[in-house]
């Protein structure tokens, strides 16, 4: 579920960033641009006679369309609201992702800290019994 919202919060910010620079580089209006855009659905109408398959290409075709629409409307976000600093939040999303990642790993610390004790006794105790052995 986090790596889904990280997925489109980072979406939502490319393209608002994207309508911040078509309106202070290029001074396009972006309403008339992102109206000519839409999402071409027949790419995926593969006909065949599992309901799996076609379970899928259904799943595909609805996720296209709401990430497609998710972006035109971010782009129009980003164009009106040039006030907002999306290279900045950018940064700031990165770095929550990058805090969640270690806090997910540290439950692993104590696994490999576990292992690794456990290979020190096996050898400590291999060590002891050929020192052992050789007296």
């Amino acid at each position: 579920m986090k790596l889904i919202t990280y997925f489109l919060l980072i979406i939502f910010f490319i393209s608002m960033f994207a309508g911040q620079t078509f309106k202070k580089e290029h001074n396009i209006n972006i309403n008339e641009q992102v109206n000519k855009m839409y999402w071409n659905s027949s790419i995926y109408e593969i006909n065949s006679s599992s309901e799996i398959t076609n379970s899928i290409n259904k799943f595909i075709d609805c996720s296209g369309f709401i990430l497609f629409e998710f972006s035109k409307w971010s782009m129009k976000f980003g164009y009106e609201n040039e006030e907002y600093n999306s290279l900045y939040i950018l940064k700031v999303l990165t770095l929550i992702i990058i805090i969640s990642l270690l806090i997910n790993l540290i439950p692993i610390v104590f696994y490999l800290g576990a292992i690794i004790y456990i290979i020190y006794l096996w050898v400590k105790n291999k060590r002891e019994k050929l020192k052992g052995d050789v007296k």
